[in-house]
């Protein structure tokens, strides 16, 4: 870029910051080239930025630009909506995007960095929280929006690669302090490597009610990291992990009530780590999904849910294999629902093969209720079929070594096992007036817990109070299976 053509871009630049005080600003700025800056900062409220940082000739990528965009609003009025966009496309490396709005309503952020058909978007480093390092110029793209105000339901980062590039090192956050923030979205598609991208709600001890967030890396989705943090009331967190998920972490915490979060680490998933953490004492009605499916393997999922009236879900089926899955609900808790399922796998077979195999998955569930109460927790593992046979194709499916274990507190609890393979290993601990049953009802015996295969073991314990009896409902069909059930009454 020639001298003239910058000092021009400067001096617009500067009348513009110097008349921005007043309402209804509109600002457009258009840079070509490489390692190129911006910085725009309007007050009031209406105001519009717009931040062009496009590639020079068409062989060079879009590179080293930094754009930085400043809104501050004023007093509130129906329908002034401040709105920012910053676009650096057309193969983004190395570029840097900030977008603040310190107040107001229903504002619109948005931030490009993407590639064509021909570019990626980002780097080979990873870029961190700090904008400034790494400072190779072989580092990904930084991207960061930051609102205080309520009802901004077009918030958005998209660190998308073109057909033939990747999205790759690449660092997106987004802080948003309000209710009702609806469409907060962050998208690093396309061969998703190596990125991270966090969304806050409600920070700072600052609790916020119906918001929304969802990341997504997709499309052979690797070493990427995904976090999101809630606080506050009726409030939904996705993440999406898919299509070859491999080595990816994602965490979702959510404090309050209401919440609803769900992972998808899913589409040829292994070696992924899944946490969701819904941990108010108080809080209720909160459900926790993680889906770790189609060729599931070596993957680690974790839900943990304090208060009452609360599900969680950890499915990894089709294919599942060497899956750790883990879910705790805490301390006072009631009314609360587990279920872990781990089935239909097949041991490298062809999708026409008749037989499947799962082998070597864990799957854990601690309930721990301290107080005496009518409504008990529910927890349900399955690893394998009823009589062995896929309830999906009807094939024989064989699930060998798993490990279940199921521990429960204090009274009105349930406890519902289903194993069918080899080798498997269940142990259920229950304190209090509880039952060990079924998945499904038994046509002769009263809905029992199942194995069904050969040399399997179960262990029970259940320790129960005077006049309030335990009941254990087992069934073992197969070859040299062994049970034990230990059941006592507290000495008065």
């Amino acid at each position: 870029m020639d001298k003239q053509r910058i000092l021009t871009l400067s001096t617009a630049l500067l009348a513009f910051v110097i008349s921005a005080q007043a309402q209804n600003n509109t600002s457009v700025v258009s840079q070509t080239g490489t390692m190129q800056s911006s910085t725009v900062v309007q007050t009031g409220n209406a105001s519009q930025s717009t931040i062009l940082q496009l590639t020079g000739a068409a062989s060079t990528p879009n590179t080293g630009n930094v754009a930085r965009t400043t809104q501050i609003a004023g007093a509130a009025t129906v329908g002034d909506v401040n709105q920012a966009f910053v676009r650096q496309i057309d193969g983004s490396d190395y570029n840097e995007a900030n977008i603040s709005q310190t107040a107001g309503s229903n504002n619109i952020a948005t931030i490009e960095q993407t590639g064509n058909a021909s570019f990626r978007s980002g780097g080979t480093q990873l870029r961190g929280s700090n904008p400034t390092t790494p400072s190779s110029a072989n580092a990904g793209n930084y991207a960061a929006i930051s609102q205080a105000g309520a009802g901004n339901d077009q918030t958005s980062i998209f660190q998308n690669a073109g057909a033939d590039g990747t999205s790759q090192a690449n660092y997106a956050r987004i802080r948003q302090v309000g209710d009702a923030n609806l469409g907060t979205v962050i998208e690093q598609n396309n061969l998703s490597l190596g990125n991270t991208a966090t969304i806050d709600q409600g920070v700072s001890n600052s609790a916020a009610t119906g918001n929304n967030a969802v990341v997504v890396q997709s499309d052979n989705s690797q070493l990427n990291q995904a976090t999101v943090v809630q606080e506050g009331a009726d409030k939904i967190a996705e993440v999406l992990q898919s299509a070859i998920s491999d080595n990816n972490q994602a965490s979702v915490t959510q404090l309050g009530v209401d919440g609803i979060a769900i992972v998808y680490q899913v589409n040829n998933s292994s070696y992924n780590q899944a946490t969701v953490v819904q941990t108010d004492m108080a809080g209720s009605g909160n459900q926790g999904t993680v889906n770790q499916t189609n060729q599931s393997s070596y993957n680690r999922a974790n839900i943990e849910q304090a208060g009452s009236s609360s599900g969680a879900l950890i499915n990894q089926n089709e294919q599942s294999a060497n899956n750790d899955a883990l879910i705790r609900q805490g301390v006072g808790g009631q009314n609360n629902s587990a279920v872990i399922t781990q089935t239909y796998a097949y041991d490298g077979a062809s999708a026409g093969a008749s037989t499947a195999s799962g082998s070597g998955n864990s799957a854990t569930i601690s309930q721990n209720q301290t107080t005496n109460s009518s409504v008990g927790n529910t927890a349900e593992i399955q690893q394998g079929f009823t009589g062995g046979l896929s309830t999906i194709t009807g094939l024989s499916v064989v699930s060998d070594n798993n490990a279940a274990s199921i521990s429960q507190e204090n009274d009105v609890n349930a406890a519902n096992l289903l194993q069918g393979g080899i080798g498997n290993t269940a142990t259920a601990t229950q304190n209090g007036f509880s039952t060990l049953q079924g998945v499904t009802p038994d046509p002769v015996l009263p809905n029992p817990a199942l194995q069904i295969g050969n040399n399997n073991v179960m262990t029970v314990i259940q320790t129960g109070s005077a006049g309030n009896p335990n009941v254990a409902n087992i069934s073992q069909i197969g070859n040299g299976n062994t049970a034990t059930v230990g059941q006592t009454v507290p000495t008065p």
